[in-house]
């Protein structure tokens, strides 16, 4: 569907009487900027399919970030992994025989500034880490863009380097 031959084209819509040397170049001249567009249109697509191949898997995540930095495709060392928070708070039953918590006293006349979030909504932490190694030179703003691309919308994540 998508492969044209202009030449080919303009060879086979012509008329058999009409096809000199000069008028062939001369139709070729006048589709010359449609047969670049159509050049751009082609690069583009092979583009937006490779974009749509990949999903906001982490392997695919982490496939996607390799193929870019390493595009001889033998090294894999961009990985994924999950953030793990430590000291996560939490409020205990009466029947846990642990100390009561309280929010806030009774007595207080204002109410305290204390926000309860759900994991998910944990603020300003992150979801995952990207693990890159500290030999690699890239750019972290374009690292950045390149997995707010094609990571799912809502977790958050971090960019870490390692050594190796």
């Amino acid at each position: 569907m998508f492969n044209i031959n202009f030449d080919k084209l303009i060879d086979d819509l012509l008329p058999w009487f009409l096809s000199k040397p000069v008028m062939l170049a001369w139709l070729q001249a006048l589709l010359s900027p449609v047969s670049s567009l159509y050049d751009s249109f082609l690069s583009l697509r092979d583009v937006k399919l490779y974009e749509a191949r990949y999903n906001g898997q982490v392997a695919e995540l982490e496939y996607v970030l390799n193929d870019f930095y390493y595009s001889d495709g033998t090294l894999r060392r961009i990985y994924i992994d999950d953030n793990i928070e430590a000291g996560e708070i939490y409020l205990y039953n009466v029947a846990e025989n642990e100390e009561e918590t309280y929010i806030y006293n009774v007595e207080e006349t204002t109410e305290p500034e204390t926000y309860i979030f759900n994991s998910s909504e944990s603020a300003g932490g992150s979801d995952f880490i990207v693990f890159v190694p500290d030999t690699l030179v890239y750019d972290s703003d374009y690292l950045t863009s390149l997995v707010k691309k094609y990571k799912i919308a809502g977790p958050a994540f971090t960019i870490q380097t390692y050594a190796e």
